[in-house]
C-alpha cells in the first residue's frame, strides 16, 4: 500500500512532542553530509555519515526516519538515520528495470506518476510515450525510468484503468498530433503580452511555457535583449510573436524576468550574484527580487569557507532568517563559475569608446586568461582579416586568438563587434574563443561599417538582408549598388556597407 511500511505512522509533530522519531526528507546529498527537511523543524537539519556510520549514501529526496542530537558543538544533527523510500535520484540511467506506481495527475499530454519504489513525483508525457494514449488520474501502471535532461516514465503501460469505461474508448494519438519539438501553436496569440514559465534555457536560446497555450514556445537572447541569465521554473512576461527565422513558427519577444516579494520565494532555488562579500559573510542579488539577501560561511559549509568574490555568479535558496522572520537569507550557495555583467546587474557604468561596448565580465582587476578557460566571456573584435584574428575583453589581459576554423558560420566580423565566446585550449595547448556568438547591434551603431549577411528576399530591384550582426532587417537596393552587374538573389551571401539612408 501506499501509506505502509517502516515509516508510517504518527505525525511529525506528535512525535516531536513525544520525544520520538522524526520523518523527513532529503533536501541535498553530496559526498559524505547534506540536510534533512522535517515537518515541525524549522530550517535544515544536517546530516553526516560520520555521525550515521551504519549507512552508505543518502540522495536527494529519500525519505527517513531520524533522531535529532546535539554534537559537541551544540549544532543539531540527524542520527540514527533509517531510509523509508529512495528518492528519484537513485535510479534512471540504463532503464532496465521496471517499477509499478499510479498517476497522481494529468493534464492534456503529461503528468506525474508516483510509486512506492521512490518519494516524489516522476514525470511522464506522450512525447516520449506515443503508444500510451491519454492517461487518467488514479491509473496503475508499469515503466522504465530514463535519466536524460529530466528523468521521465518511458514505455508506460496501464496495468489497470481508474476509469473503466474510458479504457475502451482510449487509444494512442497518431503520431503526428505529438508535434516534433512540441512548439507552440499561438497564432492567434501574436501580439498579446502574457506570462508563462521557463520550460528549459541553454547558451542563448530555450523555451517558454505557460497557461494560455500548449506546447513549448521558442525565445531567444536575439529577439530578448534585457532578459538576462534565466533558468528552468522563473517566470517571465513576454509577447507572442512570429519567428522570421522559422516560417509558420512563433517565438517570444520582449521577454522580461518577473520579480516577487522575497517572502514568496521562500524555498525556491534561483539565480543571483555577490554583491559584496568580506571576511565571512556578505550580501547577494538577483533579478528575482528587489534588495539584498545575507549569505555567511557558517550557512554554506559546502564551500569549504572560501570567500565569495564580488560579482560572481551563484545559484541558491532563499530561506527565512532564524533569528528574525522578516529577515532572509541564501543557502545552498554554489558558484556559477561566471561573472556577471553589470548590464545584467543593472548597475550604471560609464560610456564606452565608439565600437566598444562594456564587457559581460567586470574585474576590479583583469585575469589571466588561463584562470579563465572554460568559461563564458564578453568581449569586442580587435582585428580581424581573412578568417582569423583576435578578441580582447576587460576580463582578462592580453589578445585571444579568434578563428573561423573553430567556429563554423562565424560571419565576417570587423573591429569593435561585440561577442560572447568560451575562453577554450586546442588540442596543441593554445588558447582560443569558441562558441563565438555574435551580440546584434542596432542598425545605427553599424552605420559606416562593413558586415556579412544574406539576402532574405528580393524582387525587381531591392531586397532585404539580415545578418547575426544586427536584428531585423536591412534594405538593399540596385540604385544604391550601381556596381552589381546582376540582381541580387534569395539566399546569396554579401558583404556590404551599412550606410543611413537619404
Amino acid at each position: 500500500g501506499r501509506g505502509t511500511g517502516p515509516c508510517s505512522g504518527i505525525g511529525a509533530e506528535a512525535m516531536a512532542a513525544l520525544g520520538g522519531r522524526l520523518r523527513g526528507q532529503v533536501r541535498s546529498f553530496k559526498n559524505d553530509w547534506g540536510f534533512l527537511r522535517a515537518n515541525g523543524v524549522a530550517g535544515d537539519i544536517f546530516v553526516g555519515l560520520k555521525g550515521n556510520p551504519h549507512l552508505t549514501r543518502l540522495a536527494e529526496g529519500d525519505e527517513v526516519e531520524f533522531d535529532l542530537q546535539a554534537d559537541e558543538r551544540g549544532k543539531t544533527q540527524a542520527v540514527n538515520v533509517q531510509l523509508c523510500a529512495a528518492g528519484l535520484a537513485q535510479f534512471g540511467g540504463s532503464g532496465s528495470l521496471r517499477y509499478s506506481g499510479w498517476v497522481r495527475s494529468w493534464k492534456d499530454t503529461w503528468g506525474f506518476i508516483n510509486s512506492d519504489a521512490f518519494a516524489g513525483d516522476l514525470f511522464v508525457g506522450l512525447r516520449a510515450n506515443p503508444q500510451m494514449g491519454q492517461l487518467v488520474t488514479g491509473d496503475r501502471v508499469e515503466f522504465e525510468i530514463r535519466e536524460g535532461s529530466k528523468r521521465e516514465a518511458v514505455e508506460v503501460v496501464v496495468t489497470e484503468s481508474a476509469e473503466p469505461e474510458r479504457a475502451a474508448k482510449r487509444a494512442p494519438q497518431p503520431k503526428e498530433e505529438v508535434r516534433s519539438g512540441g512548439r507552440a501553436e499561438v497564432g492567434h496569440l501574436v501580439g498579446q503580452v502574457m506570462r508563462g514559465s521557463i520550460r528549459s534555457f541553454r547558451d542563448s536560446w530555450g523555451f517558454i511555457i505557460s497557461d494560455h497555450f500548449d506546447g513549448d514556445l521558442f525565445v531567444h537572447k536575439r529577439s530578448n535583449q534585457t532578459l538576462g541569465v534565466v533558468n528552468s521554473g522563473d517566470p517571465v512576461e513576454f509577447e507572442v510573436a512570429e519567428d522570421p527565422q522559422s516560417a509558420g513558427q512563433y517565438q517570444a519577444v520582449n521577454s522580461s524576468l518577473l520579480k516577487d516579494e522575497l517572502h514568496n520565494l521562500v524555498g525556491q532555488r534561483m539565480f543571483g550574484w555577490v554583491k559584496s562579500f568580506k571576511d565571512n559573510w556578505g550580501l547577494l542579488n538577483s533579478r528575482r527580487f528587489d534588495g539584498d539577501v545575507f549569505v555567511g560561511l557558517g550557512s554554506n559549509p559546502q564551500l569549504g569557507g572560501t570567500p565569495l568574490q564580488n560579482s560572481e555568479g551563484v545559484e541558491f535558496e532563499v530561506v527565512a532568517d532564524d533569528k528574525r522572520q522578516d529577515r532572509y537569507q541564501a543557502i545552498q550557495v554554489k558558484s556559477t563559475g561566471t561573472l556577471v555583467s553589470p548590464d545584467i546587474m543593472g548597475t550604471a557604468s560609464s560610456s564606452p569608446p565608439a565600437g566598444r561596448l562594456p564587457p559581460a565580465v567586470r574585474l576590479e582587476t583583469a585575469m589571466p586568461l588561463e584562470a579563465l578557460v572554460g568559461h563564458t566571456v564578453r568581449g569586442f573584435v580587435k582585428s580581424f582579416r581573412d578568417g582569423w584574428g583576435f578578441v580582447n575583453s576587460e576580463a582578462f589581459v592580453g589578445d585571444l586568438f579568434l578563428h573561423q576554423g573553430s567556429n563554423p558560420g562565424l560571419p565576417v566580423l570587423t573591429p569593435g563587434t561585440v561577442l560572447e565566446f568560451v575562453v577554450s585550449r586546442s588540442n596543441t595547448g593554445k588558447l582560443h574563443a569558441t562558441s563565438v556568438q555574435v551580440e546584434p547591434a542596432e542598425l545605427q551603431e553599424l552605420v559606416g561599417r562593413v558586415c556579412s549577411g544574406t539576402i532574405r528576399k528580393f524582387s525587381g530591384e531591392w531586397g532585404f538582408v539580415i545578418s547575426p550582426l544586427f536584428q531585423g532587417d536591412l534594405f538593399v537596393g540596385s540604385r544604391g549598388n550601381p556596381h552589381l552587374s546582376s540582381p541580387l538573389r534569395q539566399g546569396d551571401q554579401i558583404e556590404f556597407l551599412v550606410a543611413s539612408s537619404t
